[in-house]
């Protein structure tokens, strides 16, 4: 399946994309080569909040292990922020673990810095959003907020 869709991914709307990358996920395949141009077929398109965190969730299910998913995550998050008062809170949660996941990938290989300004400033409005959406969040949803926002 992931072959097939290799080849055609060009012709893949957001919500397609955003489906089939997550449903590699779910189940725990995760093929490498498939995932990647996956990743770069999603940049080039206008992603709900949904697709959004979707995607992200994706490429960071595991350990973000691969440079070129967690630049694809960082090259995500920029729209993400564009958009962030129209993400519900789960969602908002999600991004921002995401977020976490590739700062923490990229300190750990050395790479901090510049690089992974976009997860910064995503955890920054998402901090932002969260304060002022306290009723809505659970939890376990706050906690796994506060975690996201103290690796950053």
């Amino acid at each position: 399946v992931a072959r097939r869709a290799n080849v055609r991914l060009q012709d893949f709307k957001q919500q397609e994309i955003a489906t089939i990358i997550w449903g590699f996920a779910a189940s725990d395949v995760l093929p490498a080569a498939f995932f990647g141009n996956a990743a770069l077929a999603a940049q080039r398109l206008a992603l709900t909040p949904q697709q959004t965190t979707n995607i992200l969730w994706a490429l960071t299910r595991r350990k973000c292990k691969q440079t070129s998913l967690a630049t694809t995550v960082l090259a995500l998050l920029p729209a993400a922020m564009k958009q962030i008062e129209r993400f519900n809170m789960p969602e908002i949660a999600i991004c921002s673990m995401a977020a976490a996941k590739v700062v923490k990938h990229s300190e750990s290989n050395g790479k901090s810095g510049q690089k992974v300004s976009s997860a910064v400033d995503f955890c920054v409005k998402a901090m932002q959003q969260a304060l002022s959406r306290l009723n809505e969040l659970s939890n376990v949803m706050l906690v796994n907020l506060a975690a996201s926002f103290l690796i950053v």
